[in-house]
């Protein structure tokens, strides 16, 4: 039986296999964004094979039973259209933008590419080359590899740990067989939305959707081999060991060849669908996102400790972590440590958040949801993060009216709960002596 459900612009439609299709119309555009988003993502990786969500996203490009690499290439950028894809630590989603009169073939290819990869073992290897290059690129980069790093204190034991990329141990013991079970394993109807956004109506996406991933659809690939065991791997995660000079569940400290000391403080939360994703989006935006929050105007502009400092939230289905970074001189790593926990007792107790600061956060914050929201990409991205992560629609006038609603009590009491400098877990990338 197919459910159908509709409220203004927004559409969804749930086939009889499970696929689900969201939309939404936007009459006065000529293009489209549109997503296959497949419910799956780094923290159901293989255990020592972290990183293969991610290494199916790139094998899904390498071959189809139609077409090459090339030709995938080829036919998109024919239709003056962009295609992509990304891996989270939840989803994987391949996505295209392009005019509304090319929605029909777009989408073909973009079913093509996720219902009927081809995996072929010399292609597998090649790619495999390319994402440890990849990852070697991360972790060149100090502010992206200590966020790495940071997880794997912040989330130890939990499958969140990983980093979304894997280590280039984990990526080298991925075989093109792993990504064939993995792919047979998640890549069903029934664990993959479809959205859209722009100028095409409900009716044309639901009607594709069904001619090409219709009831009876059972995604399957190809190898050159025969696959005799089938089984699949504990979906659980697994860190490889970093080379640090000091670690316990609090403290993870890395010596690597740079030239400033990074620091990562963070805490777990509770995630994206728990009521307080509002009030500590608000609190966090207070304290440290932003030239005016708390941590900027100390520690960059007062003390001249940081170039780049701030605090961010990061939020799962299940928890989440509130992170503060900052890069400074090596000798200064404690000094600035101590002054965060510093801010965070004035920001919690002796010099909480006025209503002045309150009222410059919502309205850059539904500022910044208005101007994303502008953009059809970042529509249809919504749609997947409404129906997969949050499991319910927000209209902006929702998202906004949930902003305007926080009050100081409100930051007041999310700021005792999290901006305190307990249970805070810290990871330092030193320069190596």
């Amino acid at each position: 039986m197919i459910k159908e459900i509709s409220n203004k612009n927004y559409n969804k439609t749930v086939l009889e296999n499970g696929l689900t299709i969201v939309s939404e119309f936007v009459p006065e555009i000529n293009s489209f964004s549109a997503g296959i988003c497949i419910n799956v993502g780094s923290r159901n990786d293989f255990e020592t094979k972290e990183g293969i969500a991610h290494f199916m996203e790139h094998a899904a490009f390498r071959h189809t039973k139609n077409r090459t690499s090339k030709q995938i290439a080829n036919e998109f950028e024919a239709l003056g259209a962009y295609s992509n894809a990304f891996t989270t630590k939840e989803i994987t989603c391949f996505y295209v933008r392009a005019l509304k009169e090319h929605f029909a073939k777009t989408f073909e290819i973009l079913s093509d590419i996720t219902l009927n990869t081809i995996f072929v073992e010399q292609e597998i290897e090649k790619e495999k080359l390319i994402i440890i290059e990849e990852v070697k690129s991360y972790e060149d980069d100090p502010e992206e590899y200590i966020c790495d790093l940071a997880d794997t204190l912040v989330f130890a034991g939990n499958s969140l740990a990983p980093p979304i990329i894997g280590t280039q141990k984990s990526v080298n013991n991925i075989s093109f067989l792993d990504l064939e079970k993995f792919y047979k394993h998640y890549y069903r109807p029934q664990n993959i939305t479809i959205a859209a956004a722009g100028n095409i109506s409900h009716s044309e996406i639901v009607s594709l959707a069904k001619k090409y991933f219709n009831d009876s659809t059972v995604i399957a690939s190809e190898t050159k081999q025969t696959i005799v065991n089938t089984d699949i791997a504990t979906p659980t995660a697994r860190n490889d060991n970093q080379k640090s000079s000091h670690c316990n569940k609090n403290e993870l400290l890395v010596h690597r060849q740079i030239q400033q000391a990074h620091i990562m403080i963070g805490k777990l939360t509770k995630g994206i669908r728990h009521p307080e994703r509002y009030p500590l989006a608000i609190a966090n935006a207070i304290f440290g996102d932003g030239m005016s929050s708390r941590l900027y105007q100390n520690l960059r502009e007062k003390h001249g400790l940081a170039y780049s400092v701030y605090s961010s939230v990061q939020n799962y289905i299940d928890c989440g972590a509130i992170y503060i970074y900052a890069a400074t001189e090596e000798n200064k790593n404690k000094k600035t440590v101590d002054l965060v926990f510093e801010e965070m007792q004035k920001f919690t107790f002796t010099k909480k958040p006025t209503k002045k600061e309150l009222n410059r956060v919502k309205e850059q914050l539904k500022t910044a949801t208005i101007i994303e929201l502008e953009s059809m990409s970042s529509r249809m991205q919504n749609l997947i993060k409404q129906e997969i992560s949050i499991c319910k629609t927000e209209t902006i006038s929702e998202i906004i009216s949930n902003i305007d609603k926080i009050t100081l009590d409100d930051i007041s009491e999310i700021s005792q709960k999290y901006f305190v400098p307990e249970d805070w877990k810290i990871c330092l990338l030193l320069p190596q002596a």
